[in-house]
């Protein structure tokens, strides 16, 4: 478990509940803040406020898609380096180029926990 200097903030932005709570409960036990937000408008709003370590972004959402936010937080000097996670229910091959052309560090699908823990260790050290 990280001390308080180590802990990092990790936002995760999905408009379901059982995902944010399941990424949530990770984050929690490696000993991270979690902030979370259930739409791609309000998501950016939190990121803006808070600048997490991390940002785990859904891809479909209300408002404001996944990758529209991905572009927003890029074009923030802020979040230039910022590890962004993309998670999708569904592979789809124009999305998932449109998200590594703009910038996200990993693309990956949300019924694979065991990959989501790997990258979440690996990013949050």
């Amino acid at each position: 478990m990280p001390n308080a200097t180590d802990q990092k903030r990790v936002l995760i932005v999905d408009d379901s509940r059982f995902v944010r709570e399941m990424i949530g409960n990770i984050v929690g036990q490696m000993g991270h803040l979690v902030l979370k937000a259930e739409d791609g408008a309000d998501g950016l709003v939190v990121a803006q406020t808070e600048e997490p370590d991390l940002i785990i972004l859904d891809v479909k959402m209300p408002r404001m898609g996944g990758v529209e936010v991905l572009k927003a937080l890029r074009a923030d000097a802020r979040f230039q380096t910022t590890p962004i996670i993309m998670l999708t229910s569904e592979a789809d091959v124009d999305v998932v180029s449109e998200a590594l052309a703009s910038q996200v560090n990993a693309y990956l699908l949300k019924d694979k926990p065991r990959e989501i823990m790997k990258r979440l260790r690996e990013y949050l050290g």
